[in-house]
């Protein structure tokens, strides 16, 4: 039986490389596939007012992980901060899913917050654009406008 204290060290490494991991493939995705913006704002004003701008926009906030809290809970300081603020214009979430209905694995829209050296980055996931259904694909590049005028407004 392996000690604790080891157990946790493997634990803590595992979790801080998994989160590594899935933030270099997102930032090593195609450009087309991310929206993303950077701002010298502090990480909690660019919360503020991207989810601010989301409900201007008629977007209800449906939920907030934080997932720098659960990593410093573990003694991994390596993204101080780090959220994900999950959103959705049912309007306009009705409308794509109607014409393009297994489109729901990118909802409801996400943005990641998170340091970066100086800067704070808000990105986010496009919905793909091209789906073979005119209405699909007009519903996402509506969708793919608002959320990148919403981080842009976050990070402004």
């Amino acid at each position: 039986m392996l000690p604790t204290s080891f157990l946790r060290r493997v634990s803590r490494r595992f979790v801080a490389g998994s989160l590594f991991v899935l933030l270099f493939a997102a930032c090593s995705s195609q450009a087309d596939d991310v929206i993303m913006e950077r701002s010298s704002k502090p990480l909690d004003e660019v919360l503020f007012d991207l989810e601010f701008a989301a409900s201007t926009r008629n977007f209800v906030i449906t939920g907030r992980t934080q997932f720098g809290e659960a990593l410093e809970s573990r003694g991994v300081e390596t993204l101080p901060g780090a959220t994900v603020v999950q959103m959705c214009d049912l309007d306009l979430v009705t409308t794509l899913l109607e014409a393009k209905p297994d489109l729901i694995r990118y909802m409801p829209c996400r943005v990641a917050v998170y340091p970066d050296g100086d800067e704070v980055v808000a990105s986010s996931l496009r919905v793909p654009e091209n789906n073979g259904d005119k209405q699909a694909d007009e519903a996402a590049r509506r969708l793919n406008a608002t959320m990148h005028a919403i981080i842009r407004e976050g990070v402004e």
